[in-house]
């Protein structure tokens, strides 16, 4: 019976040495200005933590506010499904983008 809470104990820490960051972002801070297009995941587990057509409009409505012509379309989904809400810019997952602020910061822009 010991050994079998220290697996556990020990399985409970491998799994937090190898948890994801809370956010995945590119490393340009100018990445809006050089990005091509802008797909955001709208299956049931993105949708359900705030992606989906919500997210498309928030994102629409601040590229649109800071003058920038980059295509904001919906995407299959990336297999991150527990990291969403996700994007993919030019190609690059980026995970957990919920709110303003978090789109901010993906797409690399300044408030």
């Amino acid at each position: 019976m010991p050994c079998r809470w220290i697996l556990l104990l020990w399985a409970a820490a491998a799994a937090e040495a190898f948890s994801p960051p809370l956010m995945r972002v590119h490393p340009s801070s100018s990445l809006a200005a050089l990005a091509e297009k802008v797909e955001v995941c709208g299956f049931k587990d993105c949708k359900r933590a705030g992606g989906g057509p919500r997210l498309e409009k928030l994102i629409g409505s601040i590229l649109e506010e800071k003058e920038l012509a980059i295509p904001v379309e919906a995407c299959e989904c990336q297999g991150e499904c527990g990291y969403g809400p996700n994007l993919v810019i030019d190609g690059e997952i980026v995970n957990f983008v919920k709110g303003r602020e978090a789109v901010l910061q993906a797409l690399g822009i300044e408030e």
